[in-house]
């Protein structure tokens, strides 16, 4: 872990802590309802939720990502303890991958992609704070 990182997972686990709270909040005989016909259910939609830190963990960890390449529709869980688990799963590769990242992979660049063309380009820590609505670690220094 480095310095960079450090105040970083510490504010991820406040926020995962806010996320465990509503996803205990999920009603278990509720996970097939829509809240509207083209939504997916809210049991994907939590799964959804469970699985995103975990997947922006993954998809930085390469020098870029290609979304034509990705999947974005997660799975129906059977019950509430699958979701639980996703989630479990998630936080568990984040600590991984922040606990392992240099200083320089985290000012390293990072670039979203569609097939060929670049959509977006910068530090890859900056995608981890960013997208979870976390201040840049190095401000918290």
């Amino acid at each position: 872990m480095t310095g960079t990182t450090n105040p970083m997972l510490g504010e991820f686990h406040e926020e995962a802590a806010i996320t465990k709270r509503v996803l205990d909040r999920v009603p278990p005989d509720k996970l097939s309802w829509k809240p509207h016909a083209k939504s997916m259910t809210l049991g994907q939609l939590a799964v959804h939720i469970a699985t995103v830190p975990g997947a922006l963990a993954r998809i930085t960890q390469e020098e870029a990502f290609d979304v034509s390449q990705g999947n974005f529709v997660p799975p129906q869980p059977n019950n509430v303890e699958e979701i639980h688990a996703a989630f479990e799963q998630s936080v568990r590769e984040v600590d991984e991958y922040l606990e392992g990242m240099t200083d320089q992979k985290a000012q390293g660049n990072w670039r979203l992609m569609l097939k060929a063309r670049s959509l977006k380009q910068r530090p890859t820590i900056e995608n981890m704070v960013g997208s979870a609505g976390l201040e840049p670690a190095t401000s918290c220094l």
